[in-house]
């Protein structure tokens, strides 16, 4: 669910920013949500990382 609100935020603000300074080409959008895929898939894998460093620790 992470992925699909970071990535449906990322396009709507390449939307917005497609509409009022780029002429209404399609890149802004794409390259938003791009980046909010990107940014959804970093934080799990940080929150998957320190799940397991602590798994460690208690073992």
């Amino acid at each position: 669910s992470n992925l699909l609100v970071k990535s449906s935020l990322g396009l709507g603000f390449g939307v917005v920013f497609s509409v009022l300074l780029f002429k209404r080409r399609a890149w802004p959008a794409f390259v938003g949500a791009g980046f909010g895929a990107g940014r959804a898939y970093e934080e799990c894998n940080f929150n998957l990382r320190q799940a397991a460093r602590d798994l460690k620790k208690q073992a």
